[in-house]
């Protein structure tokens, strides 16, 4: 016979005097799709936490993003869930960066090109997390990415060549105009 059961529990967490060993620190910061090239916001960042100490701690800090001329463009709280590390552990953490959802992969061309004109962002980022944890560790680490927004700038760049061709044409009907009216002149 197969029985399923279900156990609820509690994880209290408790701090005790004694000696506190700190330790661990960043092992990794990414973007959670691995990629250096994305077309568009939301972004998603993921950072592994490690604790080789012998007491939890809650990493505190920020995710500073900055555009290729060194502005900064948003502030993200690197721990939004408050969440824990405990000893001798190493936690995944994500971090959402974006409010609105973006289009699926499968959507038409153009809902990605209006996504991307609402939600512009193009060129060179810098994210940079500053972490704090416990009494006195500190950790740091960056990632740079590309932005380039490939459906919108496709219907820029198609718009301008248009618009070239008009105003080409347009000179050459002119020039025929001022020609045809300078021979008409000289007789």
């Amino acid at each position: 016979q197969v029985s399923v059961g279900a156990k609820v529990g509690m994880l209290v967490l408790l701090k005790v005097t004694g000696d506190v060993k700190e330790g661990g620190g960043l092992l990794s910061f990414t973007l959670k799709e691995g990629k250096k090239v994305m077309t568009s916001i939301p972004l998603d960042f993921v950072y592994r936490f490690s604790n080789s100490g012998n007491d939890r701690v809650k990493p505190e800090g920020d995710i500073v993003i900055k555009n290729t001329f060194g502005a900064e463009t948003a502030r993200i709280d690197a721990n939004k869930s408050l969440g824990n590390v405990l000893p001798g552990s190493v936690r995944r953490f994500e971090v959402h960066y974006g409010e609105t959802k973006a289009p699926e992969v499968s959507a038409p061309f153009l809902d990605h090109a209006k996504y991307q004109m609402n939600n512009f962002s193009f060129g060179m980022y810098t994210a940079t997390m500053n972490l704090s944890f416990g009494n006195s560790g500190v950790a740091e680490s960056s990632i740079t990415y590309f932005m380039f927004p490939w459906q919108l700038l496709s219907i820029i760049v198609g718009i301008i060549a248009v618009l070239f061709i008009i105003l080409v044409s347009l000179i050459k009907r002119y020039n025929r105009w001022i020609i045809k009216q300078a021979r008409s002149a000289a007789k």
